[in-house]
């Protein structure tokens, strides 16, 4: 069985999620250069914005197991 399994965020709250991901190369910019990426992230994210927010997909495994 699937079943869709995440939650809705906001764009500020899904650069959080995204930005450690991608920490190496976010500290090769100067900061005035991953402020600008940043801000315009966070601003492509909220063109994607539904009426509920950003969908966050979560992998989730469930196993059942039967005892004999």
């Amino acid at each position: 069985m699937r079943e869709a399994a995440g939650y809705f965020i906001e764009p500020e709250d899904w650069w959080e999620y995204r930005a450690p991901l991608h920490r190496a190369g976010l500290s090769r910019l100067s900061p005035e250069a991953r402020e600008r990426f940043k801000r315009e992230t966070i601003e492509d994210a909220a063109a994607l914005r539904t009426e509920n927010g950003l969908w966050l997909d979560a992998t989730a495994l469930i196993g059942l197991g039967v005892r004999e």
